[in-house]
């Protein structure tokens, strides 16, 4: 977190436009769920469910965090308590380095507008918004979106080829340069979406005992490493740059 909070002040205090590598927030399918939750289709949003399956906490689930903070995080909401089960090697430093890439196998993360969000080890790659009338479900990764109101009438949209959610993410940074406007992530979402994840690899140490991410220690780390690689960067050998996924 404080490597996170560094990046972050030094982007607020240069005007610096940033995009983040989460795809699915950029892509078609999950900014109409997000029109359609915004517009009440469902009602009020009680619970996100993330169905990603058993899998590594920093290769694959910065996506479910940030599609937690996306649609939980309306009108400023913010993360109060995370709650983890992991499986994880090599703790280290009194238990503030993890040189591992846990894997979640499940994870409860409560936001301060009663919204909870759940990382399911459901396989699928599907995303379920349950309201207080009615149920959005995105399906196979962005394939199609499902709405399901109190009167059980179904109504499914497929996914229309378009430019990729990389694409759109550098399109909308491109924009916010040009303009002096506004990225289609902000920078606390980026922050939040760590601390979720950080929260979790935390709470997993202490047997699934709820953390806030406010009292969460700057020093504590997860290195993403499996096998000889590390999550979200690409080194060739004999370079000196490094990608973000």
């Amino acid at each position: 977190m404080k490597d996170c909070k560094q990046i972050l002040s030094a982007v607020a205090a240069g005007n610096i436009k940033m995009t983040y590598g989460t795809t699915r927030r950029f892509m078609r399918i999950y900014r109409l769920a997000r029109r359609l939750l915004r517009a009440g289709q469902i009602g009020g949003l009680v619970e996100i469910e993330i169905q990603f399956g058993r899998t590594l906490l920093l290769w694959n689930h910065p996506h479910s965090a940030d599609l937690l903070v996306l649609f939980a995080g309306t009108d400023g909401a913010r993360v109060s308590h995370v709650r983890g089960r992991c499986r994880m090697q090599r703790v280290e430093k009194g238990g503030l380095v993890i040189d591992d890439d846990p894997i979640v196998e499940e994870a409860l993360v409560e936001f301060d507008n009663g919204i909870t969000g759940r990382l399911s080890s459901k396989q699928g790659l599907h995303v379920v918004l349950n309201g207080t009338s009615g149920t959005l479900r995105i399906g196979d990764d962005g394939h199609w979106l499902e709405l399901q109101q109190r009167n059980g009438l179904i109504r499914r949209t497929m996914a229309r080829h378009s430019m990729s959610g990389t694409v759109k993410a550098f399109h909308g940074l491109a924009d916010a340069v040009r303009h002096d406007d506004k990225t289609s992530i902000a920078p606390h979402e980026i922050g939040d979406g760590l601390a979720i994840l950080l929260s979790i690899a935390r709470s997993a140490l202490v047997c699934g005992d709820p953390i806030s991410p406010d009292v969460l220690e700057e020093a504590f780390t997860v290195t993403g490493r499996y096998g000889t690689n590390y999550a979200a960067a690409d080194r060739k050998p004999g370079s000196r740059a490094m990608i973000r996924s």
